[in-house]
């Protein structure tokens, strides 16, 4: 008699740690469910209906009692989860269908690798996160804030995005919770990893106390054993603290010193064009602006990137830098690239007719009034905001 050689599909829990996510997490759990074999939700103190809204998706809702410790609760969750490989999701975490179906597909080769990495986009920052690790010992969460599994085993590297689609993202005024986590760290005693010292200096520069955040920057740089990946966002953000603080030259230091520890980032040179743009020094902008053109994206070192940055908007600051120096044939060759990169930017736009009506007034000798357009403030204030979204890593 032949034995069935038929091997029982490997299973998969979706795990999540929520708190008053009523307005979003039946969306979240909705994508979930599409290819979950379990759901897990573990309640850490909620006040709204979440319970209720988990529990049409799963029986499989508990309760957990909050104690300034996210590795807790999200390792509570692993606990309480039965599959094979565990997945983790926020509230306001988006999957869009062509991704779903790409796990669905994933599931079928699961044992193919213990950590699974998918690309996670929030705001305009993308940078790759451990999402299905195999269920066992080492898929154990570490950190209090910013809470992290490191990659164990066979690592692959999968070409799905989950979506962070954050509610109130661009509110002004940080949540003092991170902060506040860390405070109470100091106060215990607790030591500080590496880790830990780069998101405290980091939670810093999001409150604004620029002297304590350059201060914790500069001690988690000092420390042998950090993230190569955290030391150049620890410079970025050393940088953006000397704008702040009106230091401009240790600000370009900063930029420039963050290629110690990694290849040239797209986001750093073109914040060093940006320095010199508003100074009116369009041909070192201009330089910094065509080496973004010329950097690849940290897609799979787990750094943080703009993806926009090693495209549209060096192109469409290009543009300017020529056009403000003289020369327009090279303007309105960088705004056509800019263009490929966003055919319906209503900086593009305005280029084009910008060029258009440049050419029809030469053929006729009569001067052109006005300029190319620029994203530079658009692009800084997008910068600011696209950094602080990162609060899922």
């Amino acid at each position: 008699m032949k034995k069935d050689r038929t091997e029982k599909p490997l299973t998969l829990s979706v795990c999540l740690i929520v708190k008053n996510e009523s307005a979003v997490l039946a969306r979240c759990l909705d994508c979930a469910a599409k290819f979950a074999d379990e759901i897990v939700v573990v309640d850490t103190g909620s006040s709204d209906d979440t319970r209720s809204i988990a529990r049409k998706f799963t029986a499989h809702v508990f309760d957990f009692v909050w104690r300034d410790d996210f590795s807790a609760a999200r390792n509570y969750a692993f606990s309480r989860a039965h599959g094979d490989y565990l997945m983790w999701l926020d509230a306001d975490d988006v999957i869009e269908a062509s991704e779903i179906e790409k796990i669905k597909f994933l599931k079928q080769r699961l044992a193919l690798a213990d950590t699974f990495m998918f690309l996670y986009h929030s705001g305009g920052l993308s940078y790759c996160r451990e999402r299905i690790l195999r269920n066992c010992p080492q898929a154990c969460w570490q950190g209090r804030v910013h809470e992290v599994i490191p990659p164990f085993g066979r690592v692959s590297f999968e070409d799905i995005t989950i979506l962070h689609a954050k509610e109130n993202a661009g509110m002004d005024t940080p949540d003092c919770r991170n902060l506040n986590i860390y405070r109470k760290m100091l106060s215990e005693g607790e030591p500080f990893s590496a880790r830990d010292e780069f998101y405290y200096a980091r939670e810093l520069f999001y409150h604004r106390d620029y002297g304590t955040a350059i201060e914790r920057f500069e001690s988690f740089l000092s420390r042998a054993d950090g993230w190569a990946e955290n030391k150049i966002a620890a410079c970025e953000h050393l940088a953006d603290c000397f704008l702040a603080t009106g230091d401009r030259e240790k600000a370009e230091l900063s930029l420039l010193r963050a290629q110690l520890y990694g290849s040239p980032r797209a986001e750093h040179l073109f914040k060093l064009g940006g320095i010199f743009f508003e100074t009116g020094d369009y041909f070192r902008a201009a330089f910094y602006y065509q080496s973004c053109l010329l950097c690849k994206r940290a897609e799979s070192t787990g750094g943080f990137y703009v993806s926009d940055c090693y495209g549209f908007l060096p192109c469409i600051q290009l543009c300017v830098c020529f056009s403000r120096m003289g020369d327009n044939a090279a303007a309105e060759r960088y705004n056509q690239m800019a263009g490929e990169y966003r055919p319906d930017d209503p900086a593009y736009l305005y280029n084009v007719g910008y060029f258009r009506a440049l050419r029809k007034r030469e053929k006729s000798g009569t001067e052109q009034s006005g300029d190319a357009e620029t994203r530079t403030d658009g692009a800084t204030r997008a910068g600011k905001d696209e950094h602080g979204a990162g609060e899922g890593e």
